[in-house]
């Protein structure tokens, strides 16, 4: 999907590196295969690319993301857009659609028709699930370790982290958050059992249009790119990175949404202003 991942594993004494890499690599294929806008053949983009009318089988693991993110689209009032791909694309972040498919069938209903394996394209949106399907992919890495017997790692796809246990020297997981401006302030987070995601668009290049920079999130209606970045830390990868990218893309609001949901979240402002969730302030230590 754009990116690499890396992982850092206590290896249980049954298995060896060669096996974790080829079970891992199984698991990202199963996530390219569904989610990469950048594989013509992925679920995604042949849903994109089809007529209005054809029907498709829908992967279960499609299925059960798509329900997590039109939950977090109704708990942001859109902030947290899934429809979000042709502006996206507008702006030089996404690849261009340019195949397509012949009409199989017609098919007249739900066009997201969960449960029934089946989805019809209609004349919705194209969809875009990048700001929750690679936080979706650590969890899925995590769940494979645990699955293979490892109790202590700490894993990456594209500065998402998830972890679990403790290292060799009783230390749990270290990760620090990266400050956007010079000598900012560290934040270190001990991720054992919690995973960190954050969004904003300071590795990303920003369109300039009509004097105003546009980055790879959509904000919401009259909001203004206020965030330098926000990061949430959150027991499932998946959750952290989709609130993560809804907060940021709706800054009016992000504060009293991050209290409401009990989000532990960190909002760093260009100006090297730091704001903190009530949720995150409870688990400070100095």
């Amino acid at each position: 999907m754009g990116t690499n991942w890396s992982a850092k594993i206590y290896l249980p004494a049954n298995i060896s590196e060669t096996e974790i890499v080829q079970c891992l690599n199984l698991v990202f294929t199963d996530y390219i295969n569904v989610f990469s806008l950048w594989e013509p053949r992925a679920f995604i983009s042949r849903f994109n690319a089809a007529s209005v009318g054809v029907v498709l089988d829908v992967p279960d693991l499609f299925q059960s993301i798509w329900q997590a993110a039109i939950e977090i689209k109704q708990q942001t009032g859109g902030a947290f857009n899934p429809f979000c791909f042709d502006e996206i694309s507008n702006r030089g972040f996404n690849p261009s659609v340019e195949m397509q498919l012949d009409t199989a069938a017609s098919y007249v209903g739900n066009p997201f028709p969960l449960g029934q394996g089946v989805i019809a394209k209609t004349d919705c949106p194209q969809i875009d699930l990048n700001a929750i399907a690679k936080g979706a992919a650590v969890d899925a890495m995590s769940n494979e370790l645990r699955r293979l017997g490892c109790v202590s790692f700490l894993v990456e796809i594209g500065g998402e982290f998830s972890a679990q246990g403790l290292k060799e020297d009783g230390q749990p997981w270290w990760v620090d958050i990266e400050t956007p401006i010079p000598a900012g302030i560290l934040h270190r987070v001990a991720l054992s059992g919690f995973s960190v995601a954050t969004s904003g668009n300071t590795h990303k290049q920003n369109l300039r249009r009509n004097d105003i920079n546009l980055g790879h999130i959509l904000l919401t209606e009259h909001s203004v790119d206020a965030f330098k970045s926000v990061s949430v830390l959150h027991p499932h990868c998946m959750y952290a990175d989709a609130w993560a990218t809804a907060l940021y893309a709706s800054p009016e609001t992000a504060v009293e949404r991050a209290n409401s949901h009990e989000l532990a979240v960190i909002f760093q402002f260009p100006s090297g202003e730091i704001s903190y969730s009530e949720m995150l302030k409870r688990h400070f230590v100095n």
